[in-house]
């Protein structure tokens, strides 16, 4: 939602109190609750689908366009080049072959040929953006193991990618290092709880959530359905810690490697690891469960030490932001702004316009909008041509 769709912070929570009232409001009757019980996934896949474009659909209006409901089900997860890149992890599992792997979703290009000298970071199945429409790929990284059914896509299952990306960090790394050929400048990593082991204690930064013992004994007795109801809880345990070897440390060895000096991990302390992923009560409104998330987030952010910690980042994020308000493209990336010429013999123009000042002040010239390009209110001419965009 922050990325492909353009939300705001606000936005994207109001949509996801919506999409928790339409799905985790309303869990099936009859799903896996005991191990004499044949596993059947806890909510409607149709359900989170029509969630999804209704989301899509809010995304694709909230400027005042008309669009009929239908888009949403055809709008693709690709996107301009100029404008935020967005990727999301699944775990895939070929129907034929019964490969497994974790695939990576792109809404732009990355083909092998990129920077295929830093031979040390090459991209997950590099490949053109991946021409899908964005319900199906939001409902194949959310489809968490006994929550949602995988989709198939492209003859491929797919799950939620936090089965074996659950936390994807390292791979951003890899990804921004194989795309850019160098390191972002800062880099920030936002948990949703820190899981703590039955002591009590904060895992270790060398503990594995995912291992051999996570089915002991006493989760192998009851046949095939007693293993299902241990690898469920394995997978459970590992999808929500996200602090070890595969997780965080992993993620801070890489960033030491690569001398990223700014970087910042957040995961809210005390009870917040504890709400199930699905947690919504009561089920008509989520108020409970989201007053709980609320008030664990600001008792966390209300520390002292995490204060600090985001303001030392923001004085970073601020800095680089400024440098690139600078540069003309800063304008069409980051405010949907476009240029529009409005002499009659362009009408013919793309209703898009032009994506950048420059472009636009190079066409002002040639059709001869202006008078005189070299003063001052020439500049003033191509302001009174800027647009903003009203499509996603």
């Amino acid at each position: 939602m922050l990325g492909r769709l353009r939300m705001t912070v606000d936005e994207a929570l109001g949509q996801y109190e919506i999409f928790g009232n339409d799905v985790f409001g309303k869990e099936r009757r009859c799903h896996i609750r005991s191990r004499f019980w044949f596993p059947r996934e806890k909510y409607s896949s149709e359900k989170a689908m029509l969630a999804f474009m209704k989301i899509i659909h809010k995304s694709m209006t909230r400027n005042g366009r008309r669009l009929p409901e239908y888009q949403a089900e055809l709008e693709l997860f690709p996107y301009r080049i100029d404008r935020t890149r967005t990727i999301v992890f699944s775990f895939s599992i070929a129907k034929k072959e019964g490969i497994e792997m974790i695939y990576l979703w792109r809404s732009y290009n990355h083909e092998t040929d990129i920077n295929a000298s830093d031979n040390a970071y090459k991209p997950l199945n590099a490949s053109a953006a991946n021409a899908t429409p964005i319900w199906q790929i939001a409902r194949a990284t959310s489809a968490a193991p006994s929550l949602f059914e995988p989709i198939t896509i492209h003859d491929q299952n797919h799950f939620d990618g936090g089965i074996v990306a659950n936390n994807p960090s390292t791979y951003v790394l890899h990804e921004v290092r194989a795309l850019h050929g160098y390191s972002p400048k800062v880099f920030i990593s936002i948990g949703c709880g820190l899981k703590r082991r039955g002591n009590g204690k904060i895992p270790a930064e060398n503990s594995e959530a995912f291992n051999d013992d996570t089915m002991g004994p006493s989760k192998r007795k009851g046949g095939n359905i007693g293993k299902w109801h241990g690898f469920l809880g394995g997978v459970k345990d590992f999808m929500t810690d996200t602090e070890g070897v595969y997780g965080v440390q992993g993620w801070n060895n890489a960033c030491n490697i690569l001398q990223i000096e700014h970087r910042g991990r957040f995961n809210v302390e005390g009870e917040l690891a504890t709400i199930a992923l699905d947690d919504w009560k009561p089920t008509k409104s989520g108020r409970s469960t989201l007053d709980k998330i609320r008030q664990e987030t600001y008792d966390y952010l209300s520390q002292e030490a995490v204060q600090e910690k985001i303001a030392k980042m923001a004085r970073e994020l601020v800095n680089i932001r400024r440098e690139r308000a600078e540069t003309e493209r800063w304008e069409s990336f980051a405010l949907d702004v476009a240029y529009r010429c409005p002499r009659s013999s362009c009408r013919g123009q793309s209703s898009r316009g032009y994506g950048t000042r420059d472009e636009f002040r190079k066409h002002a010239i040639f059709c001869g909008g202006h008078d005189d390009t070299t003063d001052s209110s020439f500049e003033e001419y191509l302001n009174s041509c800027r647009k903003l965009l009203t499509k996603v």
